[in-house]
């Protein structure tokens, strides 16, 4: 996890803003997009507001938004989006993006609580077209964007070696309980 010092998130809406803004506070660098530039001016100004813009960049395009993150490092994205076609389109835009920049490994987490089929049609995809350095997982978050804010419950699942690369990361953000934090591999 040591490398995992920045995470890329795509869609600004109400929860990705949310988590957005809980990865700022724990001292993580997130680069945040949305096809809606509004969404990113609206959680830059919030990150303002709560103290936390040294940690915090909005981009407004895809490829400033990849280029974001630095050298050496593990790229981790978290989609924040609405699940189906827009989790294709976005695909569509980084896949490219992803080749030219190739040099670091990189994992995606879906987060928009997807229809299994649909995720391993898109893991699929992804090894095909990326080979195995880039991880698709997918993953449910529960507590709506209120816990979104404050840790919520995970449930990521996909290749077990990809969830074991972000492991402690995830570790880092969830929900709190009695038996530890509440995400746990699917």
């Amino acid at each position: 996890m040591a490398d995992i010092d920045r995470i890329g998130i795509v869609g600004a809406g109400s929860m990705g803003t949310e988590m957005s803004l809980l990865f700022a506070e724990k001292d993580i660098h997130t680069s945040l997009f949305d096809v809606n530039t509004e969404n990113v001016d609206k959680a830059i100004e919030r990150a303002k507001k709560e103290g936390l813009e040294q940690y915090y960049n909005g981009y407004k395009d895809y490829e400033s938004f990849v280029k974001s993150f630095p050298k050496g490092k593990t790229r981790v994205f978290l989609f924040s989006i609405t699940h189906g076609k827009p989790v294709d389109e976005v695909l569509d835009s980084l896949i490219p993006l992803l080749k030219k920049y190739e040099d670091e490994e990189t994992v995606i987490i879906d987060a928009g609580n997807e229809w299994y089929q649909d995720t391993e049609r898109r893991q699929k995809r992804v090894k095909e077209e990326l080979g195995d350095k880039v991880k698709y997982i997918g993953m449910g978050v529960s507590g709506g964007y209120q816990s979104a804010r404050r840790g919520p419950s995970m449930s990521p699942g996909g290749e077990k070696a990809a969830y074991d690369r972000v492991e402690g990361f995830l570790k880092k953000f969830a929900a709190p309980s009695d038996h530890g934090p509440c995400v746990t591999y699917i």
